[in-house]
């Protein structure tokens, strides 16, 4: 199944840059609305600089490679610099979280990559040295600042001839766990460049747009690897900047005549509750506006569809997708040109592991597809007991395999070692895969299953004054009842930063009636949150972990439950 991929290109990163001397395709950064490039036939001259100072300096050795050096460079053209140097040095890189100074959450989650990787040194820009100090002082690890590495007078060095069998280590996001490494080799890189290629018609006429953080594997693999294998300009903007300021996005799609994108589910949101005038902005030559990285809601794509038809923007061009770091991205997508499918089953099936089309008055779930495998990958649904699902409809873990899949991924793999676990709930339907969320994030009431996710939504959608994608729902049980207490934690939109208790309850009321009437299930406790309460991954994905220090630190809701009766009290 892999052979294909074993004669596709470069077999190093450096002989990828190599190819790229006569490139017209640059990467262009905008930040605070000023805009640097950095052309790819820059690329190699500037990492062997980057290469020889690591060599120097006794980082990186030219025989042996196999060291690991970590990556936090928060400016993106010397991340992509510094990235490259580390291959081109024969080291793995190990791109790490940049919000040094300013971010607990980064300076705890570098820690703890460092304490994992123990890598040789970490390189970082100038102004956070004394912070990366710090943090790396307690692993013993040396710090390089980014200015050093790029010095005029630093002796270029041949590209390593061997180097590490390791080309990157991406750890994943630490949602709910301390993050784990996945080691990605360059057959790895080189077998998912061509399924992106192929999936996502990327070729040297292609733009893509992108604000994703690049020590994220969407953003790395995205915003630089891609466009460097397909021979396309990436633009790159500021993650931080965009949350404050979403229209950026859409203005420098509009200015670069963006023709891909991808963010997770929350971004697409952001810009359809965030942007106004959306008739200034040109979206109409964006053929790929990937979304992955977290559940893909129908929600979103019809609000941002509508917000931006005047743009010119095309529902076509949604590409809902299903990637993991392990997969070293992509593993499913909908194909290019075509409209996201979605599909609508009967809900109380889903409790039952089993999806199936609804009779006449059934209540009803619609889910929006991830796609088709990529080619060259095996996409498998499998029980509890280890049985493998082929009929449509039957939910199970998602299991995969394929060229782009690492070898040294953390994930359990199955019982012959051949597919990697992924640790995600999901079902085929008429050829496609569709996902229900993690299977640690799945819990059981009285016989019936339900999905974070699904009571999230519920939530969030329960009344305007709450913020798009800013809930979590948590289960516990106590040891005198089996039957989970479920709390459901929401932050109010920042326009309500100081509600009344009143407004409070109102809007409590309003949530449990529309999870106790769409999906039969009371909720026990529900807080309301100011905005940016809710503890978040470097990539803004809701820290379920961390949430429950939240709901103990908040205490039992004092809301008075509303007089409704739930299919569960009926039962």
């Amino acid at each position: 199944m892999h052979t294909a991929f074993a004669k596709a290109g470069p077999t190093t990163i450096a002989e990828l840059l190599a190819a790229r001397s006569a490139s017209r395709a640059r990467f262009v950064s905008i930040i605070d609305g000023h805009t640097r490039a950095l052309p790819f036939s820059q690329l190699l001259a500037r990492s062997a600089a980057v290469a020889g100072r690591l060599r120097a300096e006794g980082l990186a050795t030219q025989v042996t490679g196999g060291s690991a050096i970590a990556v936090a460079v928060q400016d993106p053209l010397d991340f992509i610099t510094a990235f490259l140097g580390v291959a081109v040095a024969g080291a793995a890189a190990v791109p790490g979280p940049v919000r040094l100074a300013s971010s607990p959450v980064h300076q705890k989650r570098l820690g703890a990559i460092l304490a994992v990787s123990r890598p040789a040194a970490i390189i970082v820009d100038d102004e956070l040295y004394a912070a990366a100090r710090d943090i790396a002082g307690r692993t013993g690890t040396m710090v390089v600042s980014m200015s050093t590495l790029a010095a005029d007078n630093n002796d270029a060095a041949e590209p390593s001839a061997t180097g590490s069998p390791t080309c990157y280590v991406q750890y994943t996001s630490g949602s709910t766990a301390r993050p784990k490494p996945v080691e990605i080799s360059m057959a790895n890189i080189v077998a998912q460049m061509v399924q992106a290629a192929e999936a996502f018609d990327e070729n040297p006429s292609s733009v893509s747009v992108n604000w994703v953080p690049l020590y994220h594997d969407m953003g790395l693999v995205t915003s630089v690897l891609r466009p460097l294998w397909s021979d396309y300009t990436s633009v790159l903007l500021d993650p931080f900047e965009f949350v404050k300021r979403p229209e950026i996005w859409p203005a420098a799609m509009t200015e670069w005549g963006a023709t891909h994108t991808s963010a997770p589910d929350f971004g697409y949101a952001l810009c359809a509750a965030k942007v106004t005038g959306a008739e200034h902005f040109d979206l109409s030559r964006l053929r790929v506006a990937r979304n992955a990285g977290e559940p893909v809601r129908p929600a979103t794509l019809e609000r941002f569809a509508q917000a931006f038809a005047s743009a010119g923007f095309d529902y076509a061009a949604f590409t809902p997708s299903y990637g993991l770091a392990e997969a070293t991205l992509t593993v499913t997508a909908n194909p290019v040109g075509e409209p996201p499918r979605t599909f609508t089953f009967a809900e109380p099936s889903l409790r039952q592991d089993r999806a199936r089309e609804p009779e006449e008055g059934e209540p009803l779930v619609t889910l929006v597809s991830c796609g088709k495998p990529v080619r060259g990958t095996e996409v498998t649904i499998w029980n509890e007991d280890g049985e493998r699902l082929r009929e449509d409809g039957r939910i199970g873990e998602v299991r995969i395999a394929g060229p782009q899949v690492s070898t040294g991924a953390i994930a359990p793999s199955d019982a012959d070692g051949e597919r990697c676990r992924t640790g995600d709930l999901g079902f085929w339907w008429k050829g496609e895969l569709v996902l229900l969320g993690r299977a640690k994030d799945r819990f059981q009431v009285r016989g019936q299953n339900y999905y974070s996710a699904e009571i999230e939504d519920s939530a969030v959608a329960a009344d305007v004054r709450l913020r798009p994608g800013r809930a979590v729902a948590i289960a516990d049980c106590a040891a005198s009842d089996p039957a989970p207490r479920v709390t459901v934690l929401v932050e109010a939109v920042r326009e309500c930063a100081e509600l009344s208790a009143a407004d409070q309850a109102d809007i409590a009321r309003n949530v449990v009636r529309a999870i106790s009437s769409g999906l039969g299930l009371s909720i026990d406790t529900v807080h309301i949150v100011p905005a940016g309460t809710l503890p978040l991954t470097t990539s803004g994905k809701v820290r379920r972990e961390k949430c429950r220090d939240l709901v103990e630190a908040l205490g039992t809701s004092p809301l008075p439950r509303p007089g409704i009766r739930t299919k569960e009290h009926q039962r």
